[in-house]
């Protein structure tokens, strides 16, 4: 018999598809096996919820096993009783992934409803995720995180709205919210928040969230530390006071916009009142417009001096992700730029041989694109004022683009970030070890981000 964590071990390294299979080896591995099998349940279809129905009932030693729940939607009757068995729920995701049109929160069963409520108001959960839902009114979402206000360290919002579509069509109860907020959704460990706007723009529920959340919890020491952000054009004032909202509390930001607007470079965000932030992280890998990186460089400038009132900016980390799109247009100007090179080069010899005198051949050009040069050279401001004097690492991501290059694809994807770190190599100060200015460690590696492989899917 092997030992126990070699058993473990093997167990950890093995596809899922696998874990059936190692389960029938022996005892030994079926405990470990079941564990990681039921570990991770998404219930998607009416055979799954059936099926899953099936195994509780011959085998109810299987319920506690599970610990993360994804839950499309109410898919038989059976389902909230199967719900009910499930007592380890740390991680809860609720509604559709993708598709056409929204559940509606006023058309789901009281049973299934009740199945839901009990989730959330176990103390064993830990964060909750509400995925393309329509809900009558912002006091529906507040009831709902109220179930778990003593407990929920993260929440998540994605592709939701509620009924009313315009201004005029603001219910009471938001204006009260904003006027009263409720002092019984002061999640108390509330931690983490996630929110998805989606593609269609529709009445931003990031407002709402805003109000209903995080401004009662801004009356006293905030626990929210992390927020991740993927939305449309009309998030820059809310963003903004999210900012201010949070101040020093805040210490980690991803933000995917999924547009761009000039005017966000002549008014860019400000960190000013956020001297805790330890990372900032800019995902523009999934945006059919075009980001420049100044729309990063000039958010660096806002950064806090360490004065007598502050310690100054803390930011440690700043991550961009570009899609390979982009590295695609920065090598084709590249290689402009060495045809434009070559020809002044052979211009020179055939001066220089129809001359008595030789010619000295003008210096070779580093061929660096301009944004990047212009964005290191903000950064060497930034840090020269002290704003980014605790700034140790710059970390670049290339990612798959949804948007199809125009004259097609350049190789094989994984040469992108080898292109990059070439054409970043005549950054001035940055050294071929690529450390820029002595101590800043640059990386550029395959995408996605850490935080957008995991700010959406919980704690």
């Amino acid at each position: 018999m092997l030992p126990y964590d070699i058993t473990e071990l093997i167990i950890s390294l093995s596809a899922h598809s696998d874990l059936i299979h190692l389960s029938l080896v022996s005892k030994a591995f079926l405990g470990p096996s079941q564990s990681r099998i039921f570990e991770h349940i998404s219930i998607s279809s009416r055979a799954r919820a059936i099926a899953l129905q099936t195994i509780l009932d011959s085998s109810p030693h299987l319920a506690p096993l599970v610990t993360r729940l994804d839950v499309a939607r109410d898919w038989h009757n059976d389902l909230p009783s199967t719900m009910s068995l499930l007592h380890n729920v740390k991680e809860f995701t609720l509604g559709r992934r993708g598709g056409p049109g929204y559940d509606s929160w006023d058309r789901l069963r009281p049973s299934f409803i009740s199945a839901i409520e009990k989730i959330l108001t176990s103390p064993s959960l830990v964060s909750f995720r509400l995925r393309r839902f329509a809900l009558l009114s912002p006091g529906q979402l507040g009831g709902l995180l109220e179930k778990a206000a003593t407990h929920l360290e993260s929440f998540g919002l994605e592709e939701s709205r509620f009924h009313f579509m315009d201004s005029d069509d603001v219910p009471l109860d938001l204006v009260d919210t904003i006027a009263n907020p409720s002092p019984s959704t002061r999640l108390s460990k509330l931690s983490h928040i996630s929110y998805n706007e989606g593609a269609r723009l529709e009445y931003s529920c990031l407002d709402t969230l805003l109000c209903q959340i995080l401004r009662p919890l801004t009356t006293k020491p905030s626990t929210i530390h992390t927020v991740h952000l993927h939305i449309n054009s009309n998030w820059h004032n809310t963003v903004c006071e999210l900012l201010t909202l949070l101040g020093s509390c805040l210490r980690h930001l991803c933000l995917e916009p999924r547009d761009y607007n000039r005017q966000f470079d002549v008014t860019p965000l400000s960190f000013y009142t956020n001297t805790s932030l330890e990372t900032l992280s800019i995902n523009n890998s999934q945006t059919p417009s075009f980001i420049p990186l100044s729309f990063i460089s000039s958010m660096l400038s806002t950064f806090s001096a360490p004065s007598e009132l502050n310690t100054g900016g803390r930011l440690e980390c700043l991550r961009i992700a570009l899609p390979d799109t982009r590295v695609r247009e920065f090598h084709r100007f590249r290689q402009l730029l060495q045809q434009h090179q070559s020809q002044l080069r052979n211009l020179q010899r055939l001066i220089s041989s129809r001359l008595t005198s030789n010619v000295t051949a003008p210096p070779e050009d580093q061929l660096v694109p301009g944004e990047l040069l212009d964005m290191f050279a903000d950064i060497n401001t930034a840090t020269s004022e002290s704003k980014l004097n605790r700034l140790k690492t710059i970390e670049f991501f290339i990612c798959g683009s949804q948007v199809l290059a125009s004259n097609g694809p350049l190789g094989d994807t994984r040469y992108h970030p080898e292109l990059l770190r070439d054409m970043m190599s005549g950054i001035p100060d940055l050294g071929q070890d690529l450390v820029y200015k002595g101590t800043i460690a640059v990386s550029v590696e395959e995408g996605p981000m850490p935080c957008t492989r995991s700010c959406h899917s919980g704690v």
